[in-house]
């Protein structure tokens, strides 16, 4: 699965990504990453794709800003947390505790699984954000879910 992860996120060739608090392994999963682009662990600028890893709601409140303040205007934001079903004790879901994040005016267009620990969504500025009626998360036919392999 990490193989496309470069692709799922939105990492195009010449990108400048920024990966911050990532599980051990992940940034070597990303490789090869696509032509020209650089990953930092180092929030210094501005960056194409920004990717934060939280566990729990008091992570995001200390970390979303350094995030936030990373990404480049019409740059990618994803947030990434553990899944229900990885045993990690979180008080984070897909639908609660973005508080932080939504507050400073972004808001969730899409969800994507990065393995099988931990799931990201991705934000935008709020103002640029369409959904459904009575959806939480926009619509986005770019971002691809993981697909249950049973038929």
């Amino acid at each position: 699965m990490l193989d496309a992860l470069a692709k799922k996120l939105q990492i195009k060739p010449e990108s400048r990504v920024l990966v911050l608090d990532a599980p051990d392994g992940y940034t070597d999963g990303l490789a090869p990453l696509p032509e020209g682009a650089v990953l930092s662990t180092t929030a210094k600028g501005t960056f194409d794709v920004v990717h934060l890893f939280v566990r729990e709601a008091k992570d995001l409140a200390k970390k979303a800003p350094r995030a936030l303040a990373a990404v480049r205007e019409g740059g990618v934001l994803w947030i990434s947390y553990p899944k229900k079903s990885s045993g990690v004790k979180t008080d984070i879901t897909r639908d609660h505790g973005w508080d932080v994040v939504e507050e400073a005016g972004w808001g969730p267009v899409s969800q994507v699984s990065i393995d099988d620990t931990w799931s990201a969504l991705r934000w935008k500025p709020e103002a640029t954000v369409t959904r459904k009626a009575g959806s939480k998360v926009a619509p986005d036919t770019r971002a691809t879910t993981t697909k249950s392999s049973s038929a």
